[in-house]
């Protein structure tokens, strides 16, 4: 038997515009706009702060807000302030604050939905407005030791910390439309650090990607956490490589041939995959199986399904299953870091 890998077609996501709120115009008079606005026009809105990026706020429209008839997340550009402007919101903005935004009506209808602050200024602190539902559910990734996790499909994601720049279909797998306050989600579609995103199902296996601050963030499960099983690369060159994994318990594990590379990208600070020299690849079915405290080497030479890697950080991913004792499989997978000089 042999497995062979497949393509996939990816498709671009595409942005609609629509105008919404209340437009304040140079008399300061004030009319629900219906359509375009023009340069002098700007529409005005009061939200509470979610998560801080760079050059971003994600937001909640608050309560009666003309916006929340768009959506009830916006990611909000902040590429419209001045530097000085930008930097001094920033030092003084944080999670839970009540934040007055200005914008020229236009809306990306993404999810979140998408907006650019021609102006955003605060208007009341996080203890002002603690009574806030969306203040209340909010979680602070700064926090120490928090680390975001997502429960989809009865297994617990925990956030990776990489993001993924792959094209893709503007549509959603999953909602995730519940939060706990403190501790790990329990429940489908729940996460710890708010609610009102959306999630797409990884490229692998074990990952999912949920976006949020203009980034499709990478979640994983059952990655390099079975107790007492690793793997390790043992040496390599830019063509091939030989690894083992090791078994120190009295679990029956397996892996086999098949096996895929990635590259630590220095421009973008993420993985991404090593693009095939062939895609018409072929693995042998087989099985190994490491014994307690007895590695397995494996080699594999990859010079025709990659070709020869240039100077760099990879890491190889194999798919490593447990063993139960009434026949049935969970997946894990592993991944192991490796370098190839010049």
């Amino acid at each position: 038997m042999k497995k062979i890998l497949k393509l996939f077609t990816l498709c671009i996501i595409t942005f609609s515009f629509a105008a919404c709120g209340s437009t304040n115009t140079d008399n300061g008079d004030s009319s629900a706009s219906g359509g375009s606005t023009d340069s002098a026009e700007t529409v005005y809105f009061e939200a509470t702060v979610l998560e801080i990026a760079e050059t971003s706020l994600l937001v909640e429209p608050v309560e009666n807000s003309e916006e929340l008839k768009s959506a009830d997340q916006f990611s909000v550009a902040l590429s419209g302030l001045e530097s000085s402007e930008l930097d001094a919101l920033l030092s003084e903005l944080k999670a839970g604050d009540i934040v007055g935004i200005e914008y020229n009506g236009m809306i990306a209808e993404s999810y979140p939905a998408q907006i650019t602050g021609l102006s955003v200024q605060k208007v009341s602190d996080a203890s002002e407005s603690a009574d806030s539902p969306a203040s209340a559910s909010a979680v602070e990734p700064e926090t120490t030791g928090f680390v975001r996790m997502a429960m989809v499909n009865d297994k617990l994601f925990v956030d990776t910390g990489e993001v993924s720049n792959a094209l893709r279909c503007g549509t959603m797998d999953f909602n995730l439309d519940s939060s706990v306050e403190q501790g790990a989600p329990t429940e489908n579609y729940q996460t710890n650090f708010g609610t009102g995103y959306g999630g797409q199902y990884g490229t692998r296996q074990n990952r999912i990607e949920i976006y949020f601050d203009e980034e499709w963030h990478i979640f994983a499960c059952n990655e390099n956490s079975l107790e007492g099983v690793s793997m390790e690369v043992t040496e390599n060159t830019n063509h091939s490589l030989t690894l083992e994994v090791r078994n120190d318990t009295d679990l029956m594990v397996q892996y086999g041939d098949y096996f895929t590379l990635e590259m630590f990208d220095e421009e973008i600070s993420t993985w991404v995959p090593v693009p095939y020299a062939d895609s018409q690849i072929a693995f042998h079915d087989l099985a190994y199986m490491p014994e307690k405290n007895k590695p397995v080497p494996w080699s594999v030479d990859w010079s025709q399904m990659y070709g020869e890697l240039a100077a760099g950080t990879y890491r190889i991913v194999k798919p490593v299953d447990e063993i139960h004792e009434n026949g049935e499989l969970t997946f894990y997978t592993y991944m192991a870091e490796f370098e190839i000089a010049n």
